[in-house]
C-alpha cells in the first residue's frame, strides 16, 4: 500500500537547493496539487533523444510513481559517487555502483550496483535493439547560436557520459550549476533537459530529494535521461524497486545507458522476480559493447562471478578501466594479482585461457583504487593486508612514503604503520 507522506514544502528545500533551482522547481508546477501524471500529460511534449518526434505523455512508468502532491520517500545518502555513476553511477551518469560505492563481503568482490522496452510486459532481455542515443539538446535550427552554445555548456559539465558529460567522480558542482543555471535562463524550451543535469548536480551535493523531484520534471517530458536518472534514485532508496524496473526499462527503451545499468543491477541481484544473473548479462552485454564504461564492468564482474570465465572478465574490466569505469580497477588488480589456471572445455565449463599473475600492474590499479577510497581496495589491504603477495605491498608501500605517510622503510610486509598509513590515506580522500 502507497505511504501518504506530507508535501515537499519550500522551505524544505530552500536550504538545500539554491533560489534559481527552487524557482526552477515551483515554476514547471512539480508542487503543484495534482497528480504528478496528471501534470506530465498536458504539459507540452518535449522531443525525444531516441527518436525524434514528441512522445506521448503519462506511460505506465510515469503513472507509476507518487503524486506530485506527497513528498517523495526520504532517499538514503549516495554513498560516496556515481552510476555514472554515474554509478551509477553512474551513476555515468552512473546511475548504478561505481568505484566509490563498490565494496564486498567475504574476500568475493561485491555486486556492482546501477550503471527494455517501453511496454512494462515485455522481456527486455529479447529486444534490447536500441540506437545509441544522440546528446539531449535541440536541433541546430532551432536555437540562436547563443542558446546552443549555453545548452552545450550545461551538457559538458554537468551531463551523463552518455550525452557528452563528465563521470559523476569528475563533476564540478560549483562550474555545473552555473552553466546550468545559464541555460536554464536562455533555453526555457528545454526546461527537461536541464532539469535532469541540474539534479545530477544536486546529487553529487548530497541533496538527494532535490534531484528526485529535478529528474520526475525530466521523466515528464519523456526524456531518456530522466528515466535513467530517475531509476537510478529510486534503486538506491531502496524501497520500491518494482517502480525503479519500470522506469529502467522504458529507459532502456529509449537508449539511456543509466536506466539499462539499472535494470541489469536489478536482475543481478534478484530484485526483479523471475530475473537474474542470467538475464542480466544478457541485457548489459549488448549495451557494454555500446561503449558504456559501467556497463563493461558490470559484464565483467557477471562473467567472472557467475559465468566463471575469468578470460571474458579480463577483457571487460580492461575495456571498463581504459573508459574511466573507477569501480573496475580494483576488481582488475584482484584478478591480476591471483592469476587463473588454464583449463580445457570439459564438464566444468567451456575453456579459459590462463591469466598469468602480474603484480606491478596489480599494484599500481590498487594504489589508483586506494587514493579515491575505494571500499573493495581498502577491505583488501586493511581487513586483509597480510594475504597480500610481499611484492604488491612493497609497492603500495614506496607509493604512501612518497606521499608523505609514515611507512619506515618499504620492506613488502604489512605491519602496524602501514595499517595506519593506509587508513590516513584513505581519510584523506574521504574529504
Amino acid at each position: 500500500m502507497p505511504i501518504t507522506l506530507p508535501r515537499l514544502s519550500a522551505q524544505a528545500l530552500l536550504a538545500p537547493v539554491s533560489a534559481l533551482i527552487l524557482a526552477l522547481i515551483l515554476g514547471i508546477g512539480l508542487l503543484a496539487p495534482q497528480s504528478w501524471a496528471q501534470e506530465a500529460a498536458s504539459s507540452t511534449p518535449e522531443t525525444s533523444q531516441a527518436t525524434g518526434e514528441a512522445q506521448p505523455k503519462a506511460t505506465g512508468a510515469q503513472a507509476a510513481l507518487p503524486s506530485a502532491d506527497v513528498e517523495a520517500p526520504t532517499p538514503t545518502a549516495l554513498a560516496e559517487g556515481d552510476a555514472g555513476q554515474d554509478q551509477a553511477a553512474g551513476a555515468d551518469g552512473n546511475p548504478a555502483q561505481t568505484s566509490e560505492q563498490a565494496s564486498a563481503t567475504g574476500g568475493t568482490p561485491a555486486e556492482p550496483q546501477a550503471s527494455l522496452a517501453s511496454d512494462p510486459g515485455s522481456d527486455p532481455v529479447q529486444a534490447p535493439e536500441v540506437a545509441p542515443v544522440p546528446a539531449p539538446v535541440a536541433a541546430a535550427s532551432a536555437l540562436t547560436l547563443h542558446q546552443q552554445a549555453s545548452l552545450d555548456g550545461c551538457l559538458q559539465q554537468a551531463a551523463p557520459q552518455q550525452y557528452g558529460g563528465p563521470a559523476f567522480a569528475d563533476l564540478q558542482p560549483d562550474l555545473a550549476l552555473a552553466a546550468c543555471e545559464l541555460a536554464w535562463q536562455v533555453v526555457p524550451s528545454k526546461l527537461g533537459a536541464i532539469s535532469a543535469y541540474i539534479g545530477r548536480i544536486m546529487e553529487a551535493q548530497g541533496e538527494t530529494k532535490a534531484a528526485y523531484w529535478l529528474y520526475r520534471r525530466a521523466v515528464a517530458d519523456d526524456l531518456p535521461v530522466g528515466y535513467g536518472l530517475l531509476a537510478y534514485r529510486l534503486m538506491r532508496q531502496g524501497d520500491d524497486d518494482a517502480k525503479a524496473a519500470l522506469l529502467a526499462e522504458t529507459g532502456h527503451a529509449l537508449g539511456d545507458w543509466n536506466a539499462s545499468n539499472v535494470l541489469a543491477t536489478l536482475y543481478a541481484q534478484n530484485r526483479v522476480p523471475g530475473k537474474g544473473p542470467s538475464e542480466a548479462l544478457a541485457l548489459i552485454e549488448y549495451v557494454a559493447e555500446q561503449g558504456s564504461p559501467f556497463a563493461q564492468y558490470l559484464t565483467a564482474w557477471l562473467y567472472e562471478t557467475h559465468e566463471q570465465a575469468p578470460d571474458k572478465a579480463l577483457a571487460w574490466y580492461e575495456k571498463a578501466v581504459a573508459n574511466g569505469e573507477q569501480a573496475a580497477a580494483a576488481f582488475l588488480a584482484d584478478l591480476l594479482e591471483r592469476g587463473v589456471a588454464a583449463r580445457e572445455e570439459g564438464d566444468a565449463g567451456q575453456a579459459v585461457a590462463a591469466i598469468e599473475p602480474n603484480f606491478p600492474r596489480a599494484a599500481a590499479l590498487y594504489w589508483q583504487a586506494l587514493q579515491r577510497g575505494d571500499a573493495w581496495a581498502a577491505q583488501q589491504f586493511i581487513e586483509r593486508g597480510k594475504e597480500r603477495p610481499g611484492a604488491i605491498m612493497l609497492e603500495i608501500q614506496k607509493q604512501l612514503a612518497a606521499e608523505g605517510f609514515a611507512v619506515g622503510e618499504p620492506d613488502g610486509v604489512f605491519g602496524r604503520r602501514t595499517e595506519q598509513a593506509l587508513r590516513d590515506l584513505l581519510a584523506r580522500a574521504a574529504n
